[in-house]
């Protein structure tokens, strides 16, 4: 008997992070980010989480997603950018850039934050933007 590869769906996951993250996705922080412990093949940390939507090729995967950032390459591009304050992040945006992680024995998340632009896109039922 052959025992099948588990493939992580993106769409299916709770959770966002390096198995189904792909270079190019989209993430929009749908809510304040809190600090909460996680723990990690033993070693308990705290990480900023907060729930996100994730958009790949124009296309939003599934249902929001948990985030555990990390502080370095996640939360803190996003204080700089928006405050501490993390209610300032909801609803901006980031591009994901996976890099591997200091180890070299896996991949990790980094966010690239992206200049936000007012959605002028006219859809036909309103007044043009012009």
């Amino acid at each position: 008997m052959r025992i099948q590869k588990k493939e992580y769906k993106p769409e299916d996951s709770k959770y966002y992070g390096a198995k189904i993250a792909k270079k190019g996705d989209i993430i929009k922080i749908l809510d304040e980010a809190k600090l909460v412990e996680h723990e990690y093949e033993g070693v308990v940390n705290e990480k900023w989480t907060c729930n996100i939507e994730v958009t790949r090729n124009k296309q939003v995967l599934g249902k929001s997603k948990e985030f555990a950032m990390n502080y370095t390459y996640c939360a803190k591009p996003l204080m700089e950018a928006y405050t501490d304050d993390t209610s300032n992040w909801i609803g901006k945006t980031a591009r994901v850039i996976i890099m591997p992680t200091p180890k070299g024995d896996s991949n990790m998340i980094m966010l690239d934050i992206e200049e936000q632009v007012e959605d002028t896109t006219f859809r036909g039922t309103e007044e043009p933007p012009f």
